[in-house]
């Protein structure tokens, strides 16, 4: 959700940005992913190396899923307000994880299944949600009704993962045989799903165009990248390289609130730069711990297979995730 009251109006290309133009657009922009996309699209083979792809889990990935947890518990008196969701959600999903890994072939289907579904949303939400706090911070809010051809054009990447998805969205209900075994119903869907990513990459600059300046350019640069995210590098690849550069932008809008929360109390003493450090490896620490402790632990006293435990905490976490975040984004007590 955007401020109540918008900024001084900004720029149009450039906008009020919350660190530095260079940085937001890079990094919550999502620019910085540009280069990597055209490098996966021109050698889909290509995967990083182990060393890579454990630094990146750990200091983004992981981070990224912790960092909401260490938000709702760092915003003083938010614990405290809404106690079913600081400590009654962490023991909810915990009892649903231990379903999932005790009954993986049956529970855990549908709990791995029910977070490959709902994560292409969670980006698609979180592009619509910063499109618009960039629009009130240049000081160039939206009215009602276009806010909501925004968040249709946001959710068409999401439509499309849907459509697209295997194992999970469509596929979840209906198994790809099925879809395959009649011809008129696999013809229906695959155009839908061109319908679909066609209508992803022309929407949002339609919308723009419509606007004519009325929303700074790193709001299009939010959208548009979402839908390259899930389309150019396509489901799967999606869900390591789009995870990745959604975890950095996660991960700087988070800390700038946090960051200014603290340095507004009236007792700080410290710089923005303590915080944001504190922060930030309280986030690792956490994320750490939550998606290689815990696996290890369900293995160790219940001799649980360990790859199953992951897939099952990991699906667990995002979930929970996603659920923190809403309440994250939506609550004034914790934005403010």
């Amino acid at each position: 959700m955007p401020p109540e009251q918008p900024e001084a109006q900004a720029d149009i290309w450039v906008g009020n940005t919350f660190i530095h133009p260079v940085v937001d657009y890079l990094l919550v922009g999502g620019a910085i992913s540009i280069p990597f996309v055209i490098w996966v699209l021109l050698d889909p083979s290509i995967t990083p190396s182990a060393k890579i792809q454990t630094g990146a889990f750990v200091f983004l990935n992981y981070a990224h899923f912790a960092s909401s947890t260490v938000r709702l518990y760092t915003k003083r008196g938010v614990a405290r307000a809404i106690p079913f969701i600081s400590y009654g959600t962490p023991v909810l999903f915990l009892a649903l994880v231990t379903v999932a890994v005790i009954w993986p072939d049956s529970f855990g289907f549908h709990w791995d299944a029910a977070y490959r579904t709902w994560s292409p949303y969670h980006y698609a939400a979180q592009a619509y949600g910063l499109a618009l706090m960039y629009s009130f911070k240049s000081g160039r809010p939206i009215v009602e009704t276009e806010r909501t051809m925004l968040w249709w054009v946001c959710m068409l990447p999401f439509f499309w993962a849907f459509l697209a998805g295997e194992g999970s969205g469509l596929q979840w209900f209906v198994s790809a045989e099925t879809l395959a075994s009649i011809p008129a119903l696999a013809l229906f869907h695959r155009g839908a799903v061109v319908t679909m990513a066609l209508a992803a990459c022309t929407a949002p600059v339609w919308f723009f165009w419509r606007l004519r300046g009325r929303m700074p350019l790193i709001s299009m640069v939010l959208v548009a990248i979402n839908g390259v995210w899930w389309l150019g590098l396509g489901y799967d690849q999606a869900f390591f390289w789009a995870t990745i550069f959604h975890s950095a932008q996660y991960l700087a809008i988070v800390i700038v609130y946090h960051v200014n929360d603290e340095v507004r109390r009236d007792e700080n003493q410290r710089s923005w730069i303590a915080h944001a450090g504190q922060f930030y490896a309280i986030s690792i620490l956490l994320g750490v711990t939550l998606f290689l402790v815990i696996p290890f632990l369900y293995t160790m006293i219940g001799g649980f297979d360990l790859f199953t435990t992951m897939v099952m905490v990991t699906a667990g976490i995002n979930m929970h995730h996603f659920l923190i975040d809403g309440y994250i984004w939506r609550s004034k007590r914790l934005k403010s």
